[in-house]
């Protein structure tokens, strides 16, 4: 059986409770649950069915907090953790003589755990050093607060940027393609991107997006 955990938090919980809580005999138990797509509805989820000793399988969930097995001891997941693609990123910046780089990062389990591993990544590397600077955004950011990070960006005077948001590819997402599309006109309108001196990269598909 398939459900929809509309990519929320409460809704993802209040599924799982449900499904491993059947008190009817008629209700069979699930052996497993795969799922969900958003680390942040996979870490309370995954708390609850490790408890209830179902595993949980996520195709897309790559927070670096869910490598906890004392928390999550029967979760997997088929793509690698946010750490295991911070060191290789790293790598990428270095073949392109890049030291600098700032972070932009949207403000739940997924973006926090993806933006500690790249700054822990960095610390631990001898030679060559890459500076990273992180700033944050809301899930789902208002206009003013969209500038506002952008302006912090900007203040770092860095001309590399990586982006950590969620993949557009969910009508539901509060910060897909739209708001994809709300920050890189800020950056534009703040001289930061859309220039021959600034690179942007990012974490997630970007669609039909910019």
């Amino acid at each position: 059986a398939a459900f929809d955990t509309q990519a929320k938090q409460n809704v993802g919980v209040d599924l799982v409770i449900k499904l491993t809580d059947r008190g009817e005999k008629e209700q069979l138990l699930p052996c497993a649950i795969v799922g969900a797509f958003r680390s942040a509805v996979s870490i309370p989820t995954s708390t609850i069915s490790s408890i209830r000793g179902i595993p949980q399988i996520s195709p897309a969930s790559t927070s670096s907090s869910l490598d906890d097995k004392e928390q999550f001891e029967l979760f997997g997941r088929t793509k690698p953790s946010d750490d295991g693609i911070a060191i290789p990123l790293l790598d990428k910046l270095t073949s392109w003589n890049v030291n600098n780089i700032a972070v932009l990062y949207v403000n739940d389990a997924y973006g926090t755990a993806y933006a500690d591993g790249i700054r822990l990544a960095a610390q631990q590397r001898d030679n060559p050093y890459i500076r990273v600077e992180l700033v944050d955004i809301p899930n789902n950011p208002t206009d003013v607060e969209i500038a506002d990070a952008i302006k912090q960006l900007k203040g770092t005077e860095f001309t590399y940027f990586f982006a950590i948001m969620h993949a557009g590819n969910r009508t539901d997402d509060k910060i897909g393609n739209e708001n994809h599309d709300r920050i890189m006109i800020e950056a534009s309108k703040q001289g930061i991107a859309g220039t021959t001196q600034h690179t942007w990269l990012f974490s997630a598909q970007l669609d039909n997006s910019l």
